[in-house]
């Protein structure tokens, strides 16, 4: 059984409601070149792994499809993301609420991401990245997030079955 899950639209509405906004950026092709190719594994502390990268990989392909400009890999969205998805494993829960009681964008912050826009989407037992990107291309709250305009940044967290995509823009 796969489940999946996203809140954005609460974040969006609360988003709207203070009037916090921004453009997206663009990328030119040589740009796009070095994002795309830019190699997290000199840094030993990120923890970036090959399931992590292809999801960007792919989720940066199903944007580009659509003429829309690539995510850039944000390294605090990243480690937000994968100790979501350790805490999920580690204390047996499926949600977007920490047990902690703590929500995707307070997490984001705790670490430091000053964000004017931000969303989450978490999957649970997909075994490939092709499956949880299609399974989330094929939900429209998911898909919604992936294919959000407004949104520059990811991190991706995939622990044993548990996967978490945050997305950002953040604040100049």
């Amino acid at each position: 059984m796969f489940r999946f899950f996203n809140t954005s639209e609460q974040l969006l509405q609360t988003l709207e409601a203070t009037n916090l906004s921004t453009q997206p950026t663009t990328l030119n092709a040589n740009q796009f070149e070095q994002t795309a190719s830019r190699s997290l594994s000199s840094d030993p502390n990120a923890g970036f792994n090959n399931f992590e990268q292809q999801v960007v990989e792919l989720t940066n392909q199903e944007r580009i499809g659509r003429g829309l400009t690539p995510l850039a890999i944000n390294l605090t969205l990243n480690n937000v993301a994968e100790q979501h998805s350790q805490d999920m494993l580690a204390q047996n829960y499926f949600s977007h609420q920490g047990k902690d009681g703590s929500l995707p964008w307070e997490r984001m912050q705790g670490q430091g991401y000053a964000y004017s826009r931000a969303a989450e989407n978490i999957a649970f037992g997909q075994t490939t990245p092709q499956q949880v990107v299609s399974d989330w291309m094929n939900s429209p709250g998911h898909r919604k997030n992936i294919l959000d305009p407004n949104l520059q940044d990811i991190g991706v967290g995939y622990y044993n079955g548990y996967w978490t995509q945050n997305f950002g823009t953040a604040i100049a």
